[in-house]
């Protein structure tokens, strides 16, 4: 119970390696070693890994919440030429026809359709055969509010289908695994990794050591999050007592 189940969360969507390291701040702004992540000779270059994160379960046992709205993280991630080879030869790169079929045979696709349809149909008549007194609600809201479905139901169709569009990890990629950010609330972005190699997870450490979270930070921030969770608790029964007073 000394972690959150956020980070638990996290430390079990990880390939399982030897080595972890929990660090501050985002992946692009950490001093990477001049070392391959898989096999620990000197790195030629970076590869930029992609992942896409679903949300913590709202309960204990649940896989997700239906309609994941997925979270992308990318990390600049050095590897040597051979390993980048092996990656460039075995990676799955998604089909086109599948992005475009994720996109159109989704069940967010009915409200996109329909309120597309009912908007156009407002407009239409709102230029067309306008209400001279349309009450409370003028015409050109309706309007506003049926294309505003729209956008909304795109963005979650796109946001929901982020998997789809990313590059499949290979063993090679799999050699520097990172989780979501696990920070907690009013904290800098802190991720998980799990390394294969010693030399690199090493070598990561010793470049970031101002970066490594530590048991006594993480202490900290259990003791404050507990004591944030207690104050909004307090804050909303408050509230609520003060709502009931003033008869609302």
């Amino acid at each position: 119970m000394d972690r959150t189940r956020l980070q638990r969360w996290a430390e079990n969507s990880l390939a399982s390696h030897p080595y972890t390291l929990e660090l501050r701040g985002s992946p692009r702004n950490l001093v990477w070693p001049r070392i391959c992540a898989h096999c620990g000779e000197l790195a030629s270059g970076q590869i930029v890994v992609k992942k896409a994160f679903r949300p913590l379960p709202r309960r204990v046992g649940t896989g997700g919440n239906g309609l994941r709205h997925y979270r992308i993280g990318a990390a600049p991630i050095p590897f040597c030429a051979r390993c980048s080879a092996t990656h460039r030869a075995t990676v799955q790169r998604p089909s086109i026809v599948r992005q475009v079929l994720r996109l159109v045979v989704n069940p967010l696709i009915i409200p996109v359709v329909g309120s597309a349809w009912l908007g156009t149909l407002a407009l239409e008549g709102w230029r067309t055969n306008p209400i001279a007194d349309p009450g409370r609600v003028p015409e050109w809201a309706v309007v506003l509010f049926l294309f505003g479905v729209t956008a909304w139901c795109l963005f979650l169709i796109w946001r929901t289908t982020a998997p789809s569009r990313l590059e499949s990890q290979t063993e090679i990629t799999q050699s520097c695994d990172f989780s979501q950010d696990v920070s907690g609330m009013l904290e800098r972005e802190r991720r998980i990794y799990s390394l294969r190699n010693k030399a690199f997870a090493d070598a990561l450490e010793a470049g970031n050591r101002d970066l490594v979270w530590t048991r006594e930070e993480q202490a900290r921030s259990m003791k404050m999050g507990l004591i944030l969770g207690v104050g909004m608790i307090a804050f909303l029964a408050g509230l609520v007592g003060v709502l009931k007073l003033m008869g609302i």
